[in-house]
């Protein structure tokens, strides 16, 4: 049976407006009912010159980073479809607007390839797991890093022997050859995969994966760096606003520990402040007794990392396609 054109017109904008309203109402969730939010520390906003500075810088991150983001995903679809900046922010939004009300944020995944053509969704979808899989490389690396800087500072509060040492040292390593030959590999997971069902279907819309040239996967690599450079030097920023008194290198310790544990701890979205708040408060309570000040600086980055692209995201989603016209490249 073939469904008319408006019936699919009908359906799309339902799909549209469930995305808007799910996303509408996680951030209201958090901001009005979370016990977390709860906690934010409003007497800490007493604005005066220095912290006025230190917000704005944090707000030009904020666009730096989703700009860098924009820029990795339209390197990551290149060899599906040619999209310019705008269009690959547009994207990048729509992502987060899907993906912030779901588990580990996994609807981003489908979000980041929603303006794609129908045929290249699966394309789309391939492209996002192996930007994810860039900034996971990354945030595993520098947490791993961050965890050996620990133990071998002189804050180091665990009691671990040499060998204890060794043994982390040993597992940090291997992991990093693991995850890196991974994504250096594509090509190589591809053909070791072809036995699974998905991989059989979708072969043909997967062969991109195959063409990413060596110098391009570290040049999204590299994109994936600077965002982790970011957002860290952000949450370091916040930390300062709020009158933590950390320095630069134990604040790297702690951000990196926090979010390599982030990474690890599967999740639901609507817990993913709580997760935050805990992490934050037990890694960067490491060096300060300011419990309330942690939290409130990781619920502001939350706020503005995330929430505040959700929104613009969701006015995308229900707003925005791209043409048709849209040169498409095909993979043969």
């Amino acid at each position: 049976m073939v469904i008319s054109m408006p019936i699919r017109k009908t359906s799309y904008l339902f799909i549209k407006v469930i995305i808007v309203l799910s996303t509408y109402s996680y951030i209201f969730y958090k901001i009005y009912f979370s016990k977390e939010i709860a906690q934010f520390n409003f007497s800490q906003f007493n604005f005066n010159q220095a912290k006025v500075i230190i917000l704005i810088a944090v707000f030009l991150l904020m666009g730096t980073n989703w700009l860098l983001e924009a820029i990795k995903w339209k390197a990551l679809v290149r060899n599906i479809k040619t999209i310019n900046i705008i269009q690959s922010l547009y994207s990048v939004l729509a992502g987060i607007s899907i993906g912030i009300f779901t588990p580990n944020r996994i609807g981003e995944f489908a979000g980041r390839p929603y303006f794609l053509d129908k045929d290249k969704i699966v394309s789309g979808i391939a492209a996002a797991v192996t930007g994810s899989f860039s900034q996971s490389l990354v945030t595993v690396f520098m947490g791993i890093l961050a965890i050996n800087f620990y133990l071998f500072s002189s804050d180091n509060r665990l009691s671990l022997n040499e060998v204890h040492i060794q043994a982390v040292l040993f597992f940090s390593i291997f992991l990093i050859l693991i995850i890196a030959f991974a994504f250096f590999n594509p090509s190589f997971i591809l053909r070791f995969s072809k036995k699974t069902a998905f991989i059989k279907t979708h072969e043909k819309e997967l062969l991109f994966l195959a063409s990413y040239k060596l110098h391009e996967l570290f040049y999204i690599l590299s994109l994936s760096f600077l965002r982790f450079l970011v957002f860290s030097f952000q949450f370091y920023l916040l930390l300062l606003f709020f009158g933590i008194d950390i320095t630069a290198f134990h604040a790297f310790i702690s951000i990196g520990m926090i979010y390599l544990f982030l990474f690890a701890i599967p999740g639901i979205a609507l817990s993913e402040i709580g997760v935050r708040g805990s992490l934050a408060i037990f890694f960067i309570g490491i060096y300060s007794t300011h419990f309330t000040a942690i939290l409130s600086a990781t619920i502001l980055l939350w706020i503005i990392n995330l929430a505040i692209p959700a929104i613009s995201g969701s006015f995308i989603v229900l707003t925005k396609s791209f043409k048709k016209n849209t040169i498409s490249k095909q993979n043969n």
